[in-house]
This record gives C-alpha cells, sequence and structure tokens, in this order.
C-alpha cells in the first residue's frame, strides 16, 4: 500500500518540487473534493473515474407494532474509468 506522503515524494522527485508543497496540494484537493460532495455534486475525472453520493432507501419493519419504517442512507460510490480499470487489470498502460 502507498501512502499520501509516499505518492507526494515520488510526484515531487518525478516534478523536481518540495514534498510538502505536493502534500498541500493533495490536501487542498481532497478539501475541495468533500465540499463539493457535501453541496451533492458529482466529481468526474476523465479516463480516472467518478466520484458520487447515491441515496439508498430501505425499508424496516417495526415486528411489534407491524409499522414499516424508510430509512435513506447516503453512499460515497467511486466508479473508475475504463482506463484506470484497464490500465489496473494490466490490459493497457496509462
Amino acid at each position: 500500500m502507498i501512502g499520501r506522503r509516499d505518492l507526494a515524494k515520488e510526484v515531487a522527485a518525478e516534478i523536481e518540487m518540495d514534498a510538502q508543497i505536493i502534500q498541500n496540494l493533495f490536501s487542498l484537493l481532497l478539501d475541495k473534493m468533500i465540499e463539493h460532495l457535501q453541496n451533492g455534486e458529482e466529481i468526474h475525472f476523465k479516463s480516472f473515474g467518478s466520484f458520487l453520493l447515491v441515496e439508498k432507501e430501505g425499508g424496516i419493519r417495526d415486528p411489534e407494532t407491524d409499522e414499516e419504517e424508510i430509512k435513506r442512507e447516503r453512499s460515497l460510490v467511486f466508479v473508475p474509468g475504463s482506463k484506470l480499470k484497464d490500465a489496473a487489470l494490466n490490459k493497457a498502460s496509462v
């Protein structure tokens, strides 16, 4: 597994920048993604994938009263793009 620090170091070395700057950029990017998702917006990165909030509805029945309670639950879903999926499965290079 690779973490944010290690990934930032790799990117920083490749573009000859300070790793701390790259880490700060990662943090800012994640903060902005969270902000947009909280506002109900989908996030799409062409060739990489999409992040979206999906609202699921489920019913729960109270066995004593036989009343049904509708429970709504939000889930974060990542849908990988075909290029990422193919590369991850070694079908193609990125």
